[in-house]
């Protein structure tokens, strides 16, 4: 106990620094605290969402554009009422096969020509291909993805609000901290 008391008498003696002083190296220390924070943290999390968002973006646009290329490329259904269950027995004739381009790799392409078009497979990822029959099905498929992907799109225009309302708190509380000062 006695040398508790010895420190406690030198320290207010004058050894340590002034509680004021104290509490103001605590408050630069809780300043930087929360810049670092905003900027670290919050800044970098909204550059990511936003990111991300673009990407949402995009895949919703491809989605879109695949639609485009569906009501160029395949006739509408037509009901011959032929086959089994009404549907229709033959294949809609092509005047012309389908030419485009293929991704093979990330950046890489090369030229396919699709003699048959009647017929759509589609990437929905995983690895994962599903075969369109006819256009109304290719249709359905690109507006159930697009959808999900505006939908991911929307959720995350959200959450970048979110993210922004935090960085307008921490800008407040730094100024009201600075105020202290």
């Amino acid at each position: 106990m006695d040398r508790r008391r010895s420190g406690d008498a030198a320290s207010s003696a004058g050894a340590a620094p002034p509680p004021p002083l104290r509490d103001a190296r605590a408050l630069a220390a809780k300043i930087q605290d929360y810049e670092r924070f905003s900027n670290d943290v919050l800044k970098r999390d909204l550059q990511r969402v936003a990111e991300l968002r673009a990407r949402a973006d995009r895949e919703a646009q491809t989605w879109e554009e695949l639609a485009a290329a569906v009501r160029r490329t395949m006739p509408p259904a037509q009901d011959d009422g032929g086959g089994e269950g009404g549907k229709p027995t033959a294949t809609p004739p092509f005047v012309l096969p389908l030419k485009t381009l293929v991704e093979v790799a990330p950046g890489v392409h090369c030229r396919a020509v699709v003699p048959d078009p009647s017929r759509l497979c589609v990437a929905v990822g995983l690895g994962f291909h599903v075969e369109c029959r006819g256009r109304d099905e290719a249709l359905r498929v690109a507006e159930l993805r697009r959808a999900a992907a505006a939908a991911r799109g929307a959720a995350l225009v959200d959450k970048a609000a979110r993210i922004k309302a935090q960085i307008k708190f921490v800008n407040e509380a730094l100024a009201e901290l600075m105020r202290l000062r």
